[in-house]
């Protein structure tokens, strides 16, 4: 009965797609982001859009009268100063005017929220969290990020950062690294001396795992240290019910990782009678940021959250 677009803005690629009410795929398109700034890449993006909602069309003629809104989804963290020479961070699209321009350029209501807590909602809809309500899933691509499912809603902080842990700092020796600088696939790229920017990365990097090829499984092996540093302490300060790895990952490097990460470190999520086992493995779908990006002006339309009926309420009384 009802549409929405969802738009995952990546360091070197972008993805549109539309679902319907129930979640499935009626459209979809990609393409490479220009890296010459946001004002090009939005330009492509805004063609991918008109281009998935005249393949809507197709599905339904009352399609554009049925469309409930955007969401976008692109890496955080947001509105932190002093970014503009990390490589890990997309500090000219963050201070680009990005939802008014898509606004202006689709006449859709545009919602903004982080990548991992767009991926977390895919999760939540059709994956390993559908069903749970106490849920963090670190989410693995270009950088790392952990979306909270907490109480069965989306957190997402006072400024929507929570959950950046690839922000985290290592200490090695004398020295610190961000977490996503030594785990994320950015950082694998490094490694394998590939260009993010050639065509089927995905695919090469699947390829490269599954033929468990010795310098995948170099990285691997580093990268795992660090993941497992990082879920103690998501178990740690969250108590979740799991922990799920989920992202941009090939299959192949996402199940060899998992295995590697194994065994956990000791937290208070290690305990006896457990149901659901303290980390597993979720979706793999490069295709699963855009569709939690979607799901959100859905929910905004049709789901209304208690906290927010709680502050139509109050402001009704003050």
């Amino acid at each position: 009965g009802a549409f929405a677009i969802g738009l995952q803005i990546d360091r070197h690629v972008t993805r549109v797609l539309a679902v319907d009410l129930m979640g499935n795929i009626r459209a979809r398109a990609d393409a490479n982001l220009p890296s010459h700034g946001p004002a090009a890449g939005v330009a492509t993006i805004l063609q991918l859009i008109a281009d998935v909602r005249n393949r809507l069309k197709t599905v339904s003629d009352q399609s554009e009268q049925r469309l409930v809104g955007l969401g976008a989804a692109m890496p955080g963290p947001f509105g932190i100063e002093g970014s503009g020479d990390d490589p890990w961070m997309m500090a000219a699209w963050q201070k680009f005017p990005l939802v008014q321009e898509l606004a202006a350029g689709t006449g859709l209501d545009v919602v903004l929220q982080n990548d991992a807590a767009a991926c977390a909602i895919a999760e939540r809809m059709v994956g390993a969290a559908h069903g749970l309500d106490h849920v963090v899933c670190l989410y693995l691509g270009y950088g790392i990020g952990a979306g909270l499912i907490l109480g069965g809603e989306l957190y997402s902080g006072a400024n929507g950062n929570a959950g950046e842990i690839g922000m985290a700092l290592l200490f090695k020796g004398d020295r610190t690294a961000a977490l996503e600088h030594r785990a994320s696939l950015a950082s694998l790229y490094q490694h394998l001396g590939i260009d993010p920017w050639q065509a089927g990365v995905y695919q090469r990097i699947g390829k490269l795992a599954e033929a468990d090829d010795p310098r995948i499984l170099a990285w691997i092996e580093h990268a795992a240290v660090d993941l497992r540093w990082s879920i103690h302490l998501i178990e740690t300060v969250f108590d979740p019910q799991t922990v799920i790895l989920c992202g941009g990952s090939p299959a192949p490097l996402a199940e060899r990782l998992i295995k590697a990460i194994e065994p956990l470190l000791s937290s208070n999520a290690d305990r006896p009678g457990r149901i659901l086992p303290r980390l597993q493995l979720g979706m793999t779908d490069p295709w699963a940021v855009a569709l939690g990006a979607a799901a959100e002006p859905i929910g905004r339309a049709f789901d209304p959250r208690f906290s927010a009926i709680l502050k139509g309420e109050f402001r009704r009384s003050s």
